[in-house]
């Protein structure tokens, strides 16, 4: 049975989806998205062969299509922090909000965190993104099931403590072996030291390393004020 939606913000199924008469550059087109997700024909009038078989048919009037919108760093679980501390200096903010409150969270809060932001994401047409946190397996756990995509990285903070070093190390490494294990082509592990005012040279040359070995991402913050 197929369904029309009209003028969705947001919805979700599963199945075939075409999408008419949305605007592409200068020209007017059908979409037809296949049963796996994947956009596999895009033309002029090619709804007529499509609508049997699917299962959402979408208006495209007055829209315009667009590729995917891709958030290339982030922290998705600080939705659950937004208005707590505002106009502050960043290490201020830091060091007398942000790091007191998330000693607090819990895997739970993660995962829920980053399931409302995948939510307004998805919202918002930002398919894919970049983030740095911890309970970063819960992290995954969200993206798996909020269908976007992600690379996803454990926050890795050691302020030149060997003991701390060797905890991040762990956590990074497990992480890496946990979203492999995954299996799920949308989601991909990376390496995430912090800052330099966090990690120290010899620390961050071991990410480096690691991230070589892996052939995965390095995701760091770097120039993020005069200071």
């Amino acid at each position: 049975m197929t369904s029309r939606v009209q003028d969705p913000d947001i919805f979700s199924g599963k199945g075939p989806i075409l999408i008419t008469g949305t605007r592409l550059s200068d020209r007017t087109v059908d979409i037809f998205i296949d049963d796996t997700g994947m956009i596999s024909d895009i033309g002029e009038g090619i709804a007529r062969i499509h609508t049997t078989e699917a299962e959402h048919i979408i208006s495209g009037e007055k829209t315009l299509a667009i590729p995917g919108l891709v958030n290339a760093h982030t922290h998705a679980a600080m939705t659950l922090l937004r208005g707590y501390a505002d106009d502050m200096h960043l290490q201020q903010w830091l060091s007398e909000k942000i790091w007191p409150l998330e000693a607090h969270l819990t895997g739970e809060d993660v995962y829920w965190g980053t399931r409302l932001a995948c939510l307004e994401m998805n919202r918002s047409g930002t398919v894919a993104f970049n983030d740095m946190y911890f309970f970063m397996e819960e992290a995954a756990r969200a993206v798996d099931e909020s269908g976007i995509r992600a690379v996803l990285s454990h926050g890795l903070i050691t302020f030149g403590s060997p003991e701390k070093f060797e905890t991040e190390v762990k956590s990074t490494r497990n992480l890496v072996s946990h979203i492999r294990g995954m299996n799920n082509p949308r989601i991909l592990p990376a390496v995430g030291p912090h800052a330099p005012y966090t990690v120290p040279p010899d620390h961050l040359q071991w990410c480096g390393e690691y991230s070589r070995e892996k052939n995965i991402m390095l995701h760091i913050h770097l120039s993020e004020t005069r200071q």
